[in-house]
């Protein structure tokens, strides 16, 4: 049986910043009090307010409650508008964190934090191995010996890797891509670990076949010496030792997956970068509100929630909905109705 769960009350933090731009660039804003005056035009976003519906201060396995947070469009040009939400527990009982880590590197590009780094064929080297955008979470190394080349993941103390993705190109353009976004899940190597593992290393033939992702059965070579793209990517679970206590530290080790967020309606979708997007462009002077239903899953809440506290935290970013501005600065989005 679960038991009940005080669920103190939401913290709700919103980002205070503006991106301005020049000539040339696209203009775009994140929801925040600052003023920015082009001759041009001007995107801009205003917070608007946010309600809670529900019984949020003890909250039980299987209770949903309703959060509705609304943005304005402020500045003089329309504009789309996407919302990102960051959650974590807070205190609770010991228990596990999960965490996405990538090897440090270059990111894929703006917006996103997937990262490759490159490596040359029989140069040995060794990048950080970051979790959640900035916790050091242990190292990833790659070198030659002979005929093959091995990448190997090792974590730092309180973290274990669940499974391990791997994708090694001469071409960046070979690293698999999905409208827009890096799926790990569809790289060229994988590893399943069970039980957990703290190191993993990989050994690949410098001339062999790819065995998994969109290259399954391309044949590939690299030469000594040759440039190497790799993109390493771990799915982490640890106790969460180093995370901030901004985002759940002091017990933020309790998994934010046993929380699901739904939105009703059409007007907003969901990308494969978590960001909600608002379909329509939203003209200047015009609100939009986007309503979620959160839900607590009673089968997925264990005791180690007893105590602990939900909190979360909006993003509101905009993008001129003219010249196909979306399209450049927020790559893989949905399907967005034109602007006219």
């Amino acid at each position: 049986m679960k038991t009940k769960i005080v669920f103190s009350l939401m913290v709700i933090t919103f980002a205070v910043a503006s991106l301005v731009s020049a000539t040339l660039a696209w203009f775009t804003a994140s929801t925040g009090p600052i003023e920015n005056t082009f001759t041009a035009g001007t995107v801009e976003l205003v917070e608007d307010g946010v309600s809670i519906d529900g019984n949020f201060e003890n909250w039980n396995p299987g209770d949903c409650i309703k959060v509705k947070w609304c943005v304005e469009n402020s500045g003089s040009k329309s504009s789309y508008v996407r919302i990102k939400i960051d959650d974590w527990w807070k205190g609770g009982s010991p228990g596990s964190i999960e965490k996405s880590a990538w090897g440090e590197g270059k990111k894929f590009f703006d917006g996103s934090w997937a990262m490759y780094f490159t490596a040359q064929v029989g140069e040995e080297k060794e990048v950080k191995l970051f979790a959640d955008k900035d916790i050091d979470a242990g190292r990833v190394k790659v070198w030659t010996v002979g005929e093959k080349l091995y990448v190997r993941y090792t974590t730092n103390e309180n973290w274990k890797m669940k499974e391990t993705h791997l994708a090694v190109a001469d071409d960046l353009n070979l690293i698999p891509k999905s409208k827009g976004n890096f799926p790990p899940g569809q790289f060229h190597f994988k590893g399943e670990h069970k039980p957990h593992v703290t190191t993993y290393t990989y050994e690949l033939p410098l001339s062999g076949t790819y065995s998994k992702g969109k290259l399954k059965g391309q044949d590939y070579s690299w030469g000594i010496g040759e440039m190497l793209y790799i993109a390493a990517h771990a799915d982490l679970i640890g106790t969460g030792d180093g995370v901030d206590d901004e985002n759940g530290g002091d017990g933020g080790s309790l998994n934010t997956g046993n929380v699901q967020w739904s939105v009703k309606g059409s007007d907003w979708e969901q990308g494969e970068d978590e960001y909600w997007y608002y379909k329509k462009p939203v003209p200047s002077g015009e609100k939009v509100c986007i309503a979620f239903c959160v839900c607590l899953d009673g089968e997925e809440t264990g005791n180690e929630y007893q105590g602990a506290s939900y909190r979360f935290k909006f993003t509101a970013e905009a993008v001129q909905s003219s010249n196909n501005a979306a399209d450049h600065l927020w790559p893989g989005h949905p399907e967005l109705e034109p602007y006219k």
